[in-house]
């Protein structure tokens, strides 16, 4: 299994960094790779609570995110399995774990780890876009 990190300073309050992780209307917004859109995310944020994310491509590909909260810690912590296939079952599903730390009144830090990836292949993929990601969120919060 293969496991990732990406770190990301974003200008913004560690607040309204957090809820653009945690709010579907907000992370509808930017949380899918560069040239994509996400239509839909449901999501029932308390530890124990799922989430869905639907991420659609410009010729109509469509990738849907499945998961768990399994930690929440507001505004420094989330940790959630991670899924591309709603039956998977937990042995089957990756684990992402966020933190946020306030490097400033105005700057946060996001450390991004991403646990059990099946392959070094995936790892890669799967590192794309999280940056490709974070790029979205660092121009939604300077909206």
């Amino acid at each position: 299994m293969s496991k990732l990190t990406v770190e990301r300073v974003i200008n913004a309050p560690i607040e309204d960094v957090f809820d653009a992780w945690t709010i579907p209307q907000i992370m509808q917004e930017w949380l899918s790779p560069e040239g994509m859109t996400t239509p839909t995310v449901e999501s029932s944020f308390n530890q124990g609570g799922n989430y869905m994310i639907v991420m659609e491509g410009k010729n109509g590909e469509r990738h849907i995110a499945y998961g768990t909260y399994t930690k929440i810690n507001k505004p420094h912590e989330v940790e959630m399995t991670w899924s591309w296939d709603k039956d998977d079952d937990d042995s089957k599903r990756s684990k992402l774990n966020l933190k946020f730390e306030k490097v400033e009144d105005n700057k946060t830090k996001v450390i991004l780890h991403h646990y059990n990836l099946p392959s070094e292949e995936e790892c890669q993929n799967h590192e794309k876009g999280w940056i490709s990601s974070f790029n979205k969120l660092e121009k939604k919060l300077h909206e």
